[in-house]
């Protein structure tokens, strides 16, 4: 198993640093910085004052093929879902502060999010996507991603 630092690439090397385990750490919470980070495959986290970008070895951000092919099982399966893209992301922030406090998003990394998402200049950007079952009395919990 490789270091963290071997992960870092060289442009990013003099403003994210090893931490520790899986984690790397930069007290920078630029826009440009946060898609950076995630186009290289770190999920960006954060605590107060420091962005922590982590890479999970097993899982990371990843690109998506334009032609991927989903089975057509899992297209019925997902017949009982609605999935919204890019909504109520401010609802989603508010429901993950009422359930885990501000644990990995803090206010500067929602506000890199919220302007790259806006800006689109990024190839790689958040999304927000709420899942929420068809029946009324039935909701699953939002996934920012």
């Amino acid at each position: 198993e490789k270091p963290i630092e071997e992960y870092i690439p060289a442009y990013l090397r003099h403003v994210v640093f090893p931490y520790h385990g899986d984690f790397c750490q930069t007290p920078i919470f630029h826009p440009t910085l946060v898609a950076q980070v995630m186009a290289e495959g770190f999920l960006p986290i954060a605590t107060r004052g420091i962005l922590l970008p982590k890479l999970h070895r097993e899982r990371c951000v990843i690109n998506l093929p334009d032609d991927l092919h989903i089975k057509k099982n899992s297209r019925k399966k997902a017949k009982k879902f609605n999935i919204t893209l890019n909504q109520q992301i401010g609802q989603v922030v508010r429901g993950c502060h009422q359930q885990h406090q501000h644990c990995w998003l803090y206010p500067p990394l929602v506000e890199a999010f919220k302007k790259n998402s806006a800006q689109r200049r990024y190839r790689c950007h958040c999304r927000k996507v709420t899942t929420r079952d068809r029946r009324p009395a039935l909701q699953s919990a939002p996934l920012f991603c």
